[in-house]
């Protein structure tokens, strides 16, 4: 699709295949040249020709993207550079794919007498594929192309389809034309080009925007809903501009928020209970979060504690995450039959979870297995269980520690089981977890030494719940302490997020046990 003879066709569908093309050639090149052979000369040239043309004296490729860390990976590859540097998604992604393809041209080719027979064969062959070119001589044919395509069964995604619908419309106007394609490609770049997570804020900012929609129902929806420029233009505004606020509730990011004055201490448990969330990798909470951003901010905090603590017990109670998604979109939804308050939002949310102890007791227990950064919602949940007992000033810098240690050469593992891959889930299990400061767990502190060195040392140390490691007999039957102990936790957590759930606050003591 070009516009004067200095613009370049665009591309409307085929940009993968045409990019994997290039790919192959830039393999085939690549190994010819680490093959060494003086007759590979007349086919480097014809892939230099079709990978890059003169334009006066400058050479320039013939395949651009609209991506700028596209077209700078691509290019890298294409000459030759180190792309070391190129570390976002997209740019990672071409390099694995490059990496990959030159893999499998290098087993095709092989190395011996027929390498360069075998090497020029399967240029031959991609010389000899057949392209069907459609050359669309506007912009609003390239369009309604693109609708066509789609109405042949061709799987598009919702993005996609979302965003020419919109580009269509606004094609008459310049100037929205023009912002739309700015906004849209600052959002993909936004979400690291991840195609994937912005299909999920698409549908999310329609849940939290207007009703409660499928991923496969959700461009139907759009199509019946906005028919005319300026309810499209509205729309793609209010798509582009919330995508800050939906990525900063994502990520924790509250230094972009906007939040009325709130103390460093109500800052951080916000950022605290978004990171939380974040490490619990659901997606149903962050539709009814945006909202309440949107509409109240200034409660955010309650909010979120009692839908931070929602989503960690549905997560080890029975129960289907769309009943949960439902009940969410029916508080944001502008649909005045369907729309709920707040308070029945809470109440419903409370009636999933409720009277369902023993079952997240045994999944929980089940499911929990430590391994440092891969699980970081574990010391959350540790902290908010070790405050349950009362605490001293707080933590300074809080690490987890097993209590029997996972070194293997330590005596007590003689009084663990005699299978290993039991004893490795024995050990990184909820019931062998507690918090030390850093500075306790140094080298050169008590803390880092043996299990029965440092087992005495719990029962003096600031928090109750370590004072109590030593009542459930570690030293004499590890495996049914471990058990023992993490039933017992997982049945104080849940009694903790339960009351944050109804309450809206981290309960300070519970009970005196």
């Amino acid at each position: 699709m070009g516009e004067g003879t200095a613009s370049k066709d665009q591309i409307i569908d085929g940009q993968q295949r045409l990019t994997t093309l290039n790919l192959m050639l830039i393999a085939i090149r690549d190994v010819a040249k680490q093959l060494k052979k003086n007759n590979f000369d007349e086919v480097l040239d014809e892939i230099d020709d079709f990978l890059t043309k003169y334009r006066g004296d400058s050479k320039t490729l013939r395949l651009t993207f609209a991506n700028q860390n596209s077209n700078d990976v691509y290019e890298a590859i294409v000459e030759s550079k180190n792309y070391d540097k190129y570390n976002s998604k997209i740019q990672d992604r071409f390099i694995k794919n490059y990496i990959y393809i030159n893999s499998l041209v290098k087993e095709y080719v092989g190395k011996g007498r027929t390498s360069e027979s075998r090497l020029k064969d399967l240029f031959k062959r991609i010389c000899s594929l057949q392209l069907i070119f459609i050359k669309c001589v506007d912009k609003s044919s390239a369009f309604r192309l693109f609708e066509s395509i789609n109405a042949t069964g061709v799987d598009l995604s919702t993005n996609d389809l979302i965003k020419n619908s919109i580009f269509e419309k606004l094609f008459t106007n310049k100037s929205d034309y023009e912002a739309a394609e700015k906004e849209w490609r600052d959002m993909f770049t936004g979400f690291q080009e991840d195609s994937s997570a912005l299909k999920t804020y698409i549908r999310h900012h329609w849940i939290a925007t207007v009703d409660y929609t499928s991923h496969s129902k959700l461009f139907d929806d759009f199509l019946k809903k906005y028919k005319d420029r300026a309810g499209v233009a509205a729309y793609s505004k209010s798509l582009t501009e919330l995508s800050y606020t939906y990525r900063a509730l994502r990520n924790g990011a509250i230094e972009t928020l906007d939040f009325p004055s709130r103390g460093r201490n109500d800052l951080s448990e916000i950022k605290n209970n978004l990171i939380f969330l974040s490490a619990l990798r659901v997606d149903q909470v962050y539709p009814v979060l945006m909202k309440i951003y949107m509409n109240e901010p200034d409660k955010l905090k309650g909010d979120l504690v009692r839908l931070s603590a929602f989503q960690f017990l549905f997560k080890y109670v029975p129960g289907s995450p769309s009943a949960a998604e439902k009940i969410f979109a029916n508080y944001c939804t502008t649909n005045l039959k369907k729309k709920i308050d707040k308070n029945k939002m809470y109440q419903e949310l409370i009636k999933l979870c409720k009277n369902k102890k023993e079952d997240f007791i045994k999944k929980y227990t089940e499911k929990i297995q430590y391994s440092g950064t891969s699980n970081p919602d574990t010391q959350f949940i540790l902290e908010k269980y070790m405050f349950f007992y009362g605490k001293p000033a707080g933590f300074t810098e809080p690490t987890i520690e097993h209590i029997i240690p996972q070194d293997k050469s330590d005596p007590i593992y003689n009084l663990l089981s005699k299978d290993s891959k039991e004893n490795a889930n024995l050990v990184n299990s909820i019931g062998n977890l507690t918090i030390l400061e850093k500075y306790e767990n140094s080298s050169d502190k008590l803390y880092n030494t043996a299990f029965f060195e440092k087992y005495a040392l719990y029962r003096t140390h600031a928090f109750k719940v370590n004072n109590k490691i030593s009542k459930y007999k570690f030293d004499i039957n590890p495996k049914a302490a471990i058990n023992k102990r993490g039933n017992d936790i997982a049945s104080d957590v849940y009694d903790i997020f339960f009351s944050a759930l109804q309450n809206g606050k981290w309960p300070k003591e519970i009970s005196k046990k």
